[in-house]
């Protein structure tokens, strides 16, 4: 809650939240998702990530739908060369990330990962 208060302070949509080794869990709404080298990196449950329904959703599908997958522990300093960051939780789906402090990044493979793997969890409404 702390860290969303701060976010609104700063005039930020949300906060990060990192766990007592510095390493990143989640946001504060929502599960984190960076693609480095092709390859979708969230933390894992033991990095404090809440186990999200969505989060779920994207580790049993995205596979299948083609894309790399792995639980990997990190830092900020992992976002240094990520390819694109991306939010998910059960309300929105899937949320491009444009820019977390000094790194920005480019939609990349999202609108292709959303349309084959989040879309149809919609139907036709979005």
């Amino acid at each position: 809650m702390l860290a969303a208060l701060e976010a609104k302070k700063q005039k930020a949509n949300d906060a990060w939240v990192v766990n007592h080794r510095q390493q990143l869990a989640d946001s504060t709404i929502a599960n984190i998702w960076v693609c480095k080298a092709g390859v979708w990196h969230t933390p894992p449950l033991e990095a404090g990530a809440v186990m999200g329904t969505m989060r779920q959703y994207l580790l049993d599908h995205l596979p299948a739908a083609g894309f790399v997958v792995e639980q990997t522990d990190f830092s900020t300093d992992f976002l240094s060369g990520a390819d694109a960051v991306f939010h998910s939780n059960a309300v929105y789906g899937i949320k491009w990330v444009k820019q977390v402090g000094k790194f920005s990044f480019l939609p990349a493979t999202i609108p292709a990962l959303y349309a084959r793997v989040v879309k149809p969890l919609w139907g036709s409404t979005n």
